[in-house]
């Protein structure tokens, strides 16, 4: 009997020493990249504000400030914690706090108190969300937020810049919920995309049509929509393959969390490469590095390039507290992540823990991703037209949008047009169901 136990112990003891063993290369990585993903983010944010969330903007933050309070009440600054119920999301607020964000953002890359400033970051990033209206709601939105809160786990108030490789203790939690995150996005994009019941994707065509009616496609997604049909059809199952059957390699060894890691990379170049998705692909990548521990970065970094390898940490005992912060991590937020990888009321749950899940999305602590489920066939093109005497109209083409057939369309690399991208989802009148209006901003 006991032969028997420590044989089915042995798998297991293999598959939590994954996590244990250091990641200490990458976990700077981490940190460093989510400055850089939070400094674009509100980059791109600031050349918008005004025009989106300003006094005349199309949808003013005070408005939807306004709306917040007469809709939840009194309880409003808690049900929809911003920091803007402190000046009513002025012009200066807005701008203050996207400049603060940005300045939290630099000091991660840097690596001057980085809890703090992705708290600082966290907490500023969030706000602008809950008085952004629909042009703050995107997925990748919401996904920034929910790894910012994760890699909380992987640095500690205490640290007044990042550590070197060789003093950095080892974090297993850390990099395990980092890894489950990971797996939970490329698993519920993968999955939604068979429960959608989007026939593009059963028969395996969804890119012969992706890359043309995608929202913001670039001049690489041309060339990838005239690309052989058979070569696209392959490149779906290769797709299925990556977002569904990689992310359980997590737990495989280490040679084989590598190649996921690097599956996981490949795909997000190519996304971005052919498309406008801000700095989701960014962010995607960098939770990659992640499952590549410090023996295998010591392998793929050229010999002239390595330092000797740092000492072998051994991770420290947990103290009562973190013991029972790493408990209910494990019991409550483990769960909440594992059933968030599947689409809403898909999974048969009590209704205790689906309301759970509700606040936990309500924050965006813990949502659920299905990036592209359902493919469109075909691409609407509409034009916008504006006359000061309501005689002469003249055409005002979006800057990202590819309006004109007859000009290529502009890549905008990390930068997110929210308003073009917005006006592709949103703005499609003709495809409006019966009886719902358009967005009061059209």
């Amino acid at each position: 009997m006991q032969g028997l136990f420590s044989r089915l112990a042995h798998p297991l003891h293999r598959m939590v020493s994954v996590f244990a063993a250091p990641h200490r290369i990458s976990q700077m990585l981490l940190i460093r990249g989510l400055g850089v993903v939070f400094l674009l983010a509100c980059w791109s944010l600031a050349s918008q504000l005004q025009g989106l969330l300003g006094p005349g903007g199309l949808t003013p933050a005070a408005e939807t400030l306004a709306s917040l309070k007469q809709e939840l009440g009194a309880w409003a600054w808690i049900k929809a914690p911003t920091v803007f119920w402190l000046d009513g999301a002025s012009l200066a607020g807005l701008w203050l706090v996207t400049l603060l964000g940005a300045s939290a953002g630099v000091a991660m890359v840097v690596g001057w108190l980085p809890w703090w400033s992705t708290v600082t970051a966290l907490v500023c990033y969030g706000s602008l969300m809950r008085v952004g209206g629909p042009w703050l709601q995107f997925s990748w939105d919401e996904l920034l937020i929910e790894v910012a809160v994760v890699s909380l786990l992987l640095s500690s108030p205490r640290w007044r810049r990042i550590p070197s490789i060789e003093t950095l203790v080892p974090n297993p939690l850390g990099v395990f919920m980092m890894n489950l995150l990971l797996a939970k996005v490329m698993f519920g994009s993968g999955i939604s995309k068979l429960m959608s019941g989007d026939a593009l994707w059963q028969d395996a065509t969804a890119l012969m049509a992706y890359f043309e009616t995608q929202p913001l496609p670039s001049v690489l997604g041309w060339w990838a929509h005239v690309l052989p049909a058979d070569l696209l059809r392959r490149m779906v199952w290769v797709t299925m393959f990556i977002e569904i059957v990689l992310p359980f390699y997590m737990f495989f060894p280490r040679s084989l969390r590598v190649f996921a890691a690097c599956c996981f990379g490949a795909e997000m170049i190519l996304i971005h490469l052919t498309g406008t998705y801000g700095f989701l692909n960014l962010l995607l990548l960098i939770l990659a590095l992640m499952w590549i521990d410090d023996r295998s970065w010591s392998r793929l970094i050229p010999k002239r390039f390595r330092q000797p390898r740092p000492p072998v940490i051994a991770a420290p005992a947990l103290k009562p507290f973190r013991l029972g912060v790493a408990s209910g991590l494990l019991i409550l937020w483990v769960p909440l992540m594992i059933s968030s990888a599947f689409p809403q009321n898909r999974l048969p749950v009590p209704r205790p823990w689906a309301k759970v899940a509700a606040l936990a999305r309500s924050q965006s602590l813990c949502n659920h991703y299905a990036f592209s489920s359902v493919v469109p066939r075909l691409r609407l093109g509409f034009e916008v037209q504006g006359s000061l005497d309501g005689k002469e109209w003249k055409p005002y083409g979006f800057r990202y949008h590819p309006w004109n057939p007859f000009l290529p369309p502009r890549y905008a690399g990390f930068h997110m047009p929210r308003l073009d991208r917005n006006a592709w989802e949103r703005a499609m009148i003709a495809l409006t169901p019966a009886g719902q209006p358009p967005p009061p901003w059209v």
